[in-house]
């Protein structure tokens, strides 16, 4: 075994690599005694590696970080790569963990990392986004040879997503969609059909052409999105054409003086931070699909509002003035449109395969559970479909409402009445079930 060595006032460590070649390594001791235990602690780390007990990485990529910008070089082609860069080197390269070296990364370190971030006010989906990053990227090193350990991430805990409560789900209902391309300017609303009708994404609509689009049979095409030659899972899938967007889809087409179906003013692909959120929104407030509105006060100095769910004009009770009447906005995102094909598809009782494979989901359940956000009453249309014939009670007059264990003879024996209010709903559950039958 070689002795440590002093250089300019720091001791250097030598040793044989799990290849056998000599190497030397600086190090932070101070005596030789301390760099002669490091070594030690050194080439037991190197024996375990060259027994397999330990994994070990290729030269050029000894940190995480180096192992993370080598992942999105080699994923550069994929449709997301340039927003996955852009997380990786907002919440992964500056910390202290891209620094460490692979061998030194652990499942304790992860889970660390992943708590710290959610503290940091990070949502639990951009989170587990983060340990997948890292996880795939081991996973990829592991493969091409890069890397001969296991990879720590795979026992590392994922944050629960919280389910969302069907009020706070946005996505338009059949009457809404109706009135927001009625909003529309006439440029717009063939692209705002196209991604209702057939659930494309916002960078597959930028990216689609014309001979995309195939009216004879009836589906488009999708295997773009953005610039990328590839859709977002990779695939290419076909959309079948609804009648109502058959219309819409050959008016962009003709009225297109480029290869592509929307493009921008200038004939050219739009970018893909082209402001369609902002053309939703502000149809949206046009056509009234708002949650209320603030009536503000528009008196110098005045904080004064009042929330409606109307426009009526009232005024500021300080200074008798007309208050202004403000909309606020649903936060319905351009992504949503997707989420509301899906529903209304699956409301009105498509087939879910067939919506699975419209969408490009890979599995049927991603479809039936993620974005198909039931409408209440088709709920109810569903549930009615089972009929027993069970008559419903006749209303008894002159008995009260209260359930006889609240009246003074809380003894009697006699059955409780039926109120008209249950006879009611029983009544509307017994046409609800005769409308949905098919």
């Amino acid at each position: 075994m070689a002795d440590p060595f002093l250089f300019r006032g720091r001791w250097f460590l030598r040793f044989q690599d799990e290849t056998g070649r000599w190497r030397q390594r600086p190090s932070a001791a101070r005596t030789k005694t301390e760099a002669k235990r490091l070594q030690a602690e050194l080439e037991y780390q190197v024996g375990r590696r060259r027994l397999g007990l330990e994994g070990t990485a290729c030269t050029e990529l000894s940190t995480l970080g180096e192992l993370l910008k080598r992942w999105l070089r080699e994923t550069s082609s994929t449709a997301s790569a340039s927003k996955n860069a852009s997380v990786v080197a907002k919440h992964l390269l500056g910390e202290a963990l891209a620094a460490r070296r692979l061998e030194h990364v652990r499942t304790a370190d992860v889970n660390d990392l992943i708590g710290r971030k959610s503290a940091e006010g990070l949502a639990p989906q951009t989170v587990n986004h983060l340990r997948g990053f890292i996880s795939r990227a081991f996973s990829m090193a592991i493969e091409r040879g890069w890397w001969t350990g296991a990879n720590p991430v795979a026992r590392a805990k994922k944050l629960a997503i919280p389910e969302l409560d069907r009020d706070e789900r946005e996505w338009l209902r059949n009457e809404e969609v109706r009135a927001l391309l009625e909003e529309l300017d006439t440029h717009w609303r063939p692209l705002f059909a196209t991604a209702i009708f057939g659930g494309l994404r916002k960078g597959e609509l930028l990216a689609l052409r014309k001979d995309a689009i195939d009216f004879e049979v009836g589906y488009i095409k999708v295997s773009r999105s953005g610039s990328r030659r590839t859709t977002k899972s990779g695939r290419t899938r076909y959309v079948p054409i609804h009648p109502e967007l058959r219309p819409y889809l050959r008016w962009a087409v003709d009225a297109s003086k480029s290869d592509l179906v929307f493009p921008g003013a200038d004939g050219q692909m739009m970018r893909g931070d082209a402001k369609l959120q902002m053309v939703l929104r502000r149809a949206l407030a046009r056509a009234g699909l708002v949650n209320g509105f603030d009536h503000r006060c528009r008196k110098h100095g005045c904080k004064h509002r009042e929330r409606h769910a109307d426009q009526d004009q009232r005024r500021c009770p300080e200074h008798k003035v007309i208050l202004w009447p403000v909309p606020v906005r649903r936060k319905v995102r351009f992504h949503d449109l997707r989420h509301t094909a899906a529903s209304l598809y699956l409301g009105a009782g498509v087939d879910p395969i067939i919506v699975q494979r419209a969408l490009g989901h890979a599995d049927v359940t991603m479809t039936t559970g993620r974005y198909g956000h039931f409408a209440p009453d088709h709920e109810a249309r569903q549930i009615a479909k089972l009929q027993l014939g069970i008559p419903a009670p006749e209303p008894v007059s002159g008995e009260s409402l209260l359930h006889p264990l609240l009246h003074s003879d809380a003894g009697h024996s006699k059955a409780p009445a039926a109120s008209s209010e249950f006879v009611s709903a029983a009544g509307a559950l017994q046409r609800a079930g005769d409308g949905g039958r098919t």
